[in-house]
This record gives structure tokens, C-alpha cells and sequence, in this order.
């Protein structure tokens, strides 16, 4: 079994990051949380997602994130087996 990348998604909010990498939706409230899931809906075979650690830092605030309101982002990396 070969992992191959799949995306990257250079705007994506990091309010979302834990629910993303730990599955942990506890900080977020009932839109978040809808808006997180219809964005994973469109990345489906994505198994294993990755952050950029450099793009932590930046202060990349974005008005227009992958989802959801003007956020600080961040970049993460999407792997399907």
C-alpha cells in the first residue's frame, strides 16, 4: 500500500485544527462544526492529514479561509492510502 498526497490547503482555519488532527470538536460550536464537516465532505478519500508546522507562525490571516469566517490559517496536508 503506497500513500500518495492528495492536497494542500494553504488557507485552512486554525480554529479547526484539533478537530482536523485529534478528531476533538469540543472547542467548537454548532456551525463550526457543520462548516468543518461539509469541507471534509469534499475530501472524502483523504485519509491522513498533516500540518505544515512552518505556516503555524505566520500570522496568515486570511478574510477568505477554505471555510467559515476570516480566520488565522494555516497549511495542512491531505494523504489518501
Amino acid at each position: 500500500m503506497s500513500i500518495e498526497h492528495v492536497l494542500t490547503v494553504d488557507d485552512f482555519p486554525k480554529w479547526a485544527l484539533s478537530a482536523l488532527i485529534n478528531e476533538d470538536y469540543s472547542s467548537l460550536n454548532w456551525n463550526d462544526i457543520i462548516t468543518l464537516d461539509t469541507f471534509l465532505e469534499h475530501f472524502a478519500k483523504v485519509t491522513h492529514w498533516e500540518i505544515d508546522m512552518d505556516s503555524l507562525d505566520d500570522g496568515n490571516f486570511k478574510r477568505y479561509p477554505a471555510f467559515g469566517l476570516a480566520a488565522d490559517c494555516c497549511t495542512v496536508k491531505g494523504y489518501a492510502a
